[in-house]
């Protein structure tokens, strides 16, 4: 079946993976399922064109029982690129895994981990957050906090020229650590012979 669709493709590793803009199903290219299965092209599409007649691999006839029609599972771009759907792809790459078939089995390892991790997440209700974004950017405080230098007045802290401030802003655990820090850098420099 040749349809026209809003398609978002992706090529990783020679493999082209899509998924459909409108409906959000997602699949293979042929060609693509080929190469995670490590056959031939023309091996993939033997195998999926027995599902016309009489297929020859039981995780297709499966897909026939639970009531998918040959159609719906792979379609046919005007630029002749064949799309495999998700549940055809799936079936396709466990007949080659059952066979023995290393890519296969590699490719369904890594799938079935990405399925389990996101029925489970939707079962238990589980969602991404997005990052948030702070609606301001943070700013140094214009005032020297009283937990650090609280013997000093505002006013002898602004006359502190601007770019020493920061030293003055830091926490005694922050000093500590940029201390060590040029310690070592010291100790770096020093042991090494200059000539």
């Amino acid at each position: 079946m040749t349809t026209n669709l809003a398609l978002l493709i992706i090529e990783t590793d020679g493999v082209e993976f899509y998924t459909d803009i409108t409906t959000g199903k997602s699949g293979i290219s042929q060609t693509g399922l080929a190469t995670l299965c490590g056959v031939s092209r023309q091996a993939v599409s033997k195998l999926i064109n027995s599902l016309s007649t009489h297929p020859t691999s039981d995780f297709l006839k499966d897909l026939l029982d639970k009531g998918f029609q040959v159609a719906d599972l792979k379609t046919k771009t005007p630029s002749g690129l064949i799309l495999c759907s998700s549940e055809l792809s799936v079936a396709v790459i466990m007949h080659y895994a059952s066979t023995g078939k290393k890519e296969a089995i590699f490719a369904l390892t890594k799938f079935a981990a990405i399925g389990f991790n996101s029925w489970v997440q939707s079962l238990t209700g589980w969602q991404s957050q997005p990052q948030s974004q702070p609606s301001e950017p943070a700013r140094l405080k214009n005032w020297t906090p009283p937990e650090l230098y609280p013997q000093m007045t505002q006013a002898e802290f602004e006359a502190i020229p601007v770019d020493e401030q920061w030293l003055y802003l830091e926490s005694p655990q922050e000093r500590r650590q940029r201390q060590r820090q040029e310690l070592r850098e010291i100790g770096y420099w020093t042991s090494r012979k200059h000539g």
